[in-house]
C-alpha cells in the first residue's frame, strides 16, 4: 500500500482535485501506455492562464 495514502489519504483527495480541475478545462490527465499506475497530469490553455494570474497576484 501507497505511505501517503496509508497516512493521509492523499490518492484519493488529490484525485478529487484533480478531477474537479479536469471538469472546469484546468488540466489534463493521462495515464501511462505501460503502466496505468502512472498519471500524467498537464495544465491546458485555460490552466496556464491562470497560473499566469495567480503568479502575478502572489509577486504584490
Amino acid at each position: 500500500m501507497n505511505w501517503a495514502k496509508a497516512e493521509f489519504g492523499l490518492r484519493n483527495a488529490n484525485s478529487a482535485f484533480e478531477k474537479k480541475l479536469e471538469s472546469q478545462n484546468i488540466l489534463k490527465r493521462k495515464r501511462g501506455e505501460e503502466d496505468e499506475r502512472t498519471v500524467t497530469i498537464h495544465l491546458t490553455y485555460p490552466g496556464k492562464s491562470l497560473q499566469s494570474k495567480t503568479m502575478k497576484l502572489s509577486a504584490c
